[in-house]
């Protein structure tokens, strides 16, 4: 198959095959990508490692762009929920490339960049218990990306969830018991909000460990909790 240009969308015709010949049709895996700063681009860009990869696009989320809502490449900048990310890297761009090359040549990886920097779960204002509106915001475009993923390639699907989060609830002194327990309801709720997610993988970015060794208990139980929920629910 012709390799595409950044930011290209390839034919809906054009179909690779798979070990044993089956079919794959070309389409994107949409993931989600949510939770505080490292859901998002924070760091600076290493042109000689922090290669764009053609099959990586995003939806930008940024509300005050006019690339709101639209298909994209994930070329820098990346169009997160806190707003527009110019010349930054982070694990969103890297996860995004790690994704692709796990794919056969014909798939795609969408990214929903729906993070903001610096918000909650449990402690001070939370904006992603069930009822924030960083939570809620997700579900929906999580399932507008998957309409006009849909749109453009009718076997996409939505793949699954990136959160990389905690930090500020580590800040605000909340309990592993609490924190476990509402990110367990909120994978329930992503799962069960947005579409073909009821059994979608669910990626928990671990705390960075020089967090843990300046944040001392805080960030322990937090990077504990994290480690509770990824033994009991099951695709974590």
């Amino acid at each position: 198959a012709n390799q595409a240009k950044v930011g290209a969308i390839p034919s809906a015709q054009e179909v690779v095959l798979s070990v044993g010949g089956v079919e794959i049709q070309p389409g994107y895996d949409v993931w989600l990508i949510a939770g505080q700063s490292n859901a998002c681009e924070r760091g600076v860009v290493d042109t000689a490692v922090d290669v764009v990869d053609p099959r990586v696009d995003q939806y930008a989320c940024d509300p005050t762009n006019t690339t709101f809502r639209k298909i994209i490449s994930a070329v820098s900048p990346l169009y997160c929920r806190e707003g527009a990310q110019t010349g930054k890297v982070g694990p969103l761009s890297w996860f995004g490339r790690a994704a692709a090359q796990r794919q056969p040549a014909q798939r795609r990886i969408l990214l929903v960049p729906a993070g903001v920097g610096s918000t909650s779960l449990v402690g001070g204002t939370p904006r992603w218990n069930l009822t924030g509106d960083l939570y809620l915001n997700a579900i929906a475009q999580a399932n507008a990306a998957l309409e006009q993923a849909k749109a453009r390639f009718p076997a996409s699907r939505f793949a699954g969830i990136y959160w990389a989060q905690g930090e500020e609830d580590a800040n605000n002194s909340v309990s592993r018991a609490a924190y476990r327990d509402a990110l367990i309801l909120l994978i329930s709720g992503l799962r069960s909000g947005i579409n073909g997610a009821s059994n979608a993988p669910v990626l928990i970015a671990g705390m960075v460990p020089e967090a843990i060794s300046i944040g001392g208990l805080p960030y322990r139980n937090i990077n504990l909790a994290h480690q509770d929920v990824a033994v009991a629910v099951p695709r974590c």
